[in-house]
């Protein structure tokens, strides 16, 4: 009877270690995703600043005014679509450290 519970405290020990295991490896994962969504929301944030300056400014040339406003309605919906995602990869996250 004492090696039936070496061996199954062998084994939960061995299921414990791998739950461990694949919780880091996905925290780590979803980690590293965010920050890279991070950099992406910058850098469109950064085009559509551009854009809205190059707006302000007056273009003369109607189609330079109306390409622009046209990406920046593209990255506008880029931003939101990255922002969305971001907050469930957040909301994913948080529920796996919680576990």
């Amino acid at each position: 009877m004492q090696a039936f519970e070496r061996h199954l405290g062998t084994i939960m020990g061995a299921l414990i270690l791998g739950a461990i295991f694949w919780v880091g490896t996905n925290l780590i994962e979803n980690i590293d995703t965010a920050a890279r969504t991070d950099v992406r929301l910058s850098n469109i944030e950064a085009d559509l600043k551009e854009l809205k300056l190059d707006i302000a400014t007056g273009m003369d040339d109607r189609w330079r005014r109306r390409d622009a406003m046209a990406l920046q309605k593209v990255n506008d919906a880029r931003l939101n679509t990255l922002e969305t995602w971001k907050v469930d990869t957040e909301k994913r996250l948080d529920r796996i450290e919680s576990n």
